[in-house]
């Protein structure tokens, strides 16, 4: 007997989920989205008899319905070294939509197999197929009172009746469902039973960040380690255990990332750029998260690098398994990475340190700059006297203080000359020869003279206690010994400009060489200088509630007795270069409260670190050179 029963209408929110793939993502992205579009609910119902089924089809990621868990939850996060000077935060969650889209769908068109079981001993299978709506079965089912098992599949899974088992190739994984009702006692009585249909597989979908512009193409695949994900998927009816026969490697076609909504990043205080990829990929239920990989394949730069030059993404380390009708999201946070000078004097990566302590951000070989700003008890602001007025002051004299100076007309010497300002700080040398004797010697061990110089080593002071507190041995050539910690020079500055900033200290030359006498910007990335320092919990170059920024004093004194240069660090992505009077006197509180001390390190004499050649931190040894700007020195970028 042949019977065709229409599908029943109720209101219903679309819902669309997915399993995407990315690095460290927010609640706030999401948001952005436009509404979803109210549509009608549809289930199918299946007239047995004596038993009408009404059988719907869950959306992957229904299961997140009503749920209270936080929204963007990391299943499993992992920070990956991709190549030198580029790592990746990599969070897998599931997508989190909302609870108006997770609503039932009636069944798609096309074949299904609905198999009932008594005591997990086969009884009957009816067939029927859907079509705009309408089902046609084939026959109607009468089930004598008892207690009975319901299964149904689509025609994507084959149902092999005489070993009792459902099985799902892997290229099925979107579309396959399977659907089960047990212990359903049938009488005389009519019923209308609930019957969920679910999705065997699960679909994953990647969102990309970064602390800079994408370039304008961006493709990458998912792939798998050799034998990597499940080639297929057994159901068995008896025990109700999923399991696999084979296994299968994993080479999906290229993805397209497309711009979308800045994704706001809290830690950073900032929107991050961001991509994602233009459809979901599907694996099959259990698919290890290990085995998982997303390998970039455009030669785009992003970091000053060719992302298909990238190692591949993994997911995870975990052993978890991808869940059957879930979505995911894959976030990818890239991100330029930098080694650190620890207390132990020993560089390496944040990824490696382990119980050390990072003391410096490392510029080039030899160079690094402190994680804060010095300070004396609770002064920031350099002064020559203790619970005073802090002045700001670089020095007192009125006077040339340094071996050299250089003309106010003439910055591109200021900003090109290499002479440290260890030399300037520690060396006696490097100071004047004054005719008070008081003023002569080391700068770096004059705070009533020069108080900005004197300020530098005061961060060492705060390490070293640092150290002592927490029970940290650390190198007593770095932290007790006076000369490694200094005010820096001009020219050291531009190398946190260029390889930290990633910008270009040749756009701060006045044209023709000749300064104006006003301050030059220039551009400078503000999004990784603050990464850069608060990942190893330093503090940024700048207040975020001062427009102004902070003034930074260097080393390099101007032609006329009463300069010096300062570097302006502000949060707008400006960088500024100007001169500035030595002695802040007489100058107003809201402007001298800004003035501050960076210290920088020279720890040439250090060992570079304590792993053999091949570790993550393998030193400088195997890492390619680059000449940025003529400077050639190898950078972690």
């Amino acid at each position: 007997m042949k019977k065709t029963i229409t599908t029943s209408k109720q209101l219903f929110f679309t819902f669309a989920v997915g399993i995407a793939l990315l690095a460290a993502g927010c609640a706030n992205e999401e948001s952005t989205q436009a509404p979803p579009q109210q549509e009608k609910d549809s289930s199918t119902l299946v007239d047995l008899g004596n038993v009408k089924l009404d059988i719907s089809e869950l959306p992957f990621g229904a299961d997140t319905e009503g749920e209270t868990r936080t929204e963007g939850k990391a299943i499993a996060t992992d920070t990956i070294g991709l190549c030198n000077g580029i790592e990746a935060e990599v969070s897998l969650e599931r997508e989190q939509l909302p609870a108006t889209r997770t609503v039932k769908q009636g069944l798609s068109d096309g074949s299904y197999r609905l198999a009932v079981y008594q005591s997990n001993t086969f009884k009957k299978q009816i067939g029927f197929t859907v079509s705009g709506g309408k089902i046609t079965h084939l026959e109607r089912l009468a089930l004598p009172t008892g207690t009975y098992d319901f299964y149904c599949c689509n025609d994507k899974v084959q149902f092999d009746e005489p070993q009792n088992k459902f099985r799902v190739e892997f290229d099925n994984a979107a579309t396959g469902l399977i659907g089960s009702l047990k212990n359903v006692h049938v009488s005389g009585v009519d019923q209308t039973l609930n019957f969920p249909m679910k999705h065997v597989g699960a679909r994953v979908k990647t969102r990309l960040t970064a602390l800079m512009p994408f370039p304008s193409d961006v493709q990458a695949k998912l792939v798998s380690v050799p034998n990597g994900a499940l080639g297929d998927m057994v159901y068995d009816i008896p025990t109700g255990v999923y399991s696999a026969t084979k296994l299968r490697t994993l080479d999906f076609p290229t993805s397209n990332y497309a711009a979308v909504a800045d994704v706001y990043d809290p830690g950073l205080k900032a929107n991050l750029y961001a991509r994602e990829s233009s459809e979901y990929r599907y694996v099959l239920q259990n698919t290890t998260l290990t085995n998982l990989m997303l390998h970039f394949t455009s030669t785009g730069e992003l970091y000053r690098k060719a992302m298909n030059a990238y190692g591949s993404v993994r997911i995870s380390s975990s052993k978890q398994y991808m869940l059957a009708g879930h979505s995911y999201v894959l976030r990818v946070k890239l991100r330029p990475t930098f080694r650190y000078l620890f207390q132990d004097g020993t560089v390496g990566y944040l990824r490696d340190k382990g119980n050390r302590m990072p003391v410096a951000l490392v510029l080039n070989r030899h160079l690094g700059i402190a994680l804060t700003d010095s300070h004396i008890g609770t002064d920031y602001v350099p002064s020559y006297t203790s619970g005073g007025v802090l002045r700001g002051n670089w020095s007192v004299t009125g006077q040339q203080d340094n071996d050299h100076f250089f003309p106010l007309t003439d910055w591109n010497a200021t900003i090109t000359t290499a002479t440290s300002g260890a030399h300037w700080t520690w060396a006696p040398t490097g100071t004047f020869n004054h005719t008070n004797p008081a003023y002569n010697g080391s700068k770096g061990d004059k705070r009533e003279i020069y108080p900005a110089f004197y300020w530098a080593d005061a961060y060492r002071e705060e390490m070293k206690t640092k150290c002592t507190n927490e029970g940290k041995a650390f190198d007593s050539n770095l932290l007790t010994q006076k000369g490694r910690w200094f005010l820096p020079s001009v020219n050291e500055w531009m190398q946190l400009l260029k390889n930290v900033g990633f910008s270009n200290p040749n756009s701060l030359f006045a044209p023709g060489g000749v300064a104006t006498g006003a301050p030059i910007s220039v551009w400078y990335n503000v999004l990784i200088v603050r990464q850069a320092f608060i990942v190893a919990g330093g503090a940024p170059l700048w207040d975020d509630t001062d427009p102004q920024g902070r003034y930074y004093w260097t080393s390099t004194e101007g032609s006329t007795p009463d300069k010096a240069y300062i570097i302006t660090t502000r949060p707008d992505w400006n960088f500024f270069l100007s001169d500035q009077k030595k002695n802040l006197t007489g100058f107003p509180i809201t402007y001298t409260k800004a003035f501050r001390v960076r210290a920088f390190v020279t720890f040439s004499n250090t060992a570079v670190h304590p792993h053999k050649p091949g570790s993550t931190e393998d030193g400088w040894g195997s890492d390619p050179d680059q000449n940025i700007s003529g400077d050639d020195f190898e950078v972690d970028l």
